[in-house]
C-alpha cells in the first residue's frame, strides 16, 4: 500500500514537473470526479474545511488566534517587570532591601536567575489561565457552529488535522472530545 502511494505520487509529480515552478506549492484534491487545486500553506496543509465550510473555518481561525494571544499583554508585562527587577538589582537600586543582602553576598546572578525563573513560571501559568478562559468563552459558539454545519466534533478534527492556522482551536476541541464535554 505504501509503495503504491509512492508510485502514484511519483507519477503525479512527473506529470506536473513542467507546470509547477520552483518554490510553488499546491494541494491537489480529487473528489466525486472533480479535481481541485489550491495553494498550500507553509508549515502545514490546507484544511478541507476552508473551502467547503468557510464560516466554520473562519470561526475556528478567529478562536485559534484569540487562544494564542490570550493574556499576551499581561504576560509581556511580567517579563518587563522581571527585567526591571534584574536591572535594578544589578544597578544597586535594591541594596536597602532584602534583595540587596543577596547582592552584598555576591549572589547577584542567583537573584537574577530566580527572578527570571519566577517570571517564566508566572508567564506559563498566566498563559494557561487566559487561554483556558478564552476557550471557555468561545467553546459554545464553536460547538454550535460545528453542529450547524452538520458535523460531529470528530469529523471537524479529522478535517483540520495538520492545518497550523487552526491548531489552537483544534487542540482545545480535541480536549473537549476526549473529556466528553462536547455539545454539538
Amino acid at each position: 500500500m505504501v509503495e503504491q502511494k509512492k508510485e502514484r505520487a511519483a507519477e503525479i509529480a512527473g506529470r506536473l514537473k513542467d507546470v509547477v515552478r520552483d518554490g510553488e506549492s499546491f494541494l491537489v484534491t480529487a473528489e466525486d470526479g472533480e479535481v481541485s487545486v489550491t495553494e498550500s500553506v507553509k508549515g502545514g496543509r490546507v484544511s478541507a474545511l476552508r473551502d467547503s465550510h468557510p464560516d466554520l473555518y473562519g470561526r475556528l481561525l478567529a478562536v485559534s488566534d484569540g487562544v494564542s494571544r490570550a493574556g499576551a499583554l499581561l504576560r509581556r508585562l511580567v517579563w518587563l517587570a522581571a527585567a526591571g527587577l534584574c536591572v535594578a538589582l544589578m544597578a544597586g537600586l535594591l541594596d536597602d532591601t532584602i534583595l540587596g543582602g543577596a547582592a552584598e553576598e555576591g549572589l547577584h546572578w542567583v537573584s537574577v536567575g530566580v527572578f527570571l525563573l519566577a517570571a517564566a513560571l508566572v508567564n506559563g501559568l498566566l498563559a494557561a489561565v487566559f487561554r483556558g478562559l478564552f476557550w471557555a468563552q468561545s467553546r459554545m459558539a464553536v460547538h454550535r457552529s460545528v453542529g450547524d454545519a452538520g458535523f460531529s466534533g470528530f469529523t471537524v478534527l479529522a478535517m483540520i488535522e495538520g492545518d497550523g492556522a487552526v491548531a489552537s482551536a483544534g487542540a482545545r476541541l480535541k480536549r473537549d472530545l476526549a473529556r466528553g464535554t462536547e455539545r454539538f
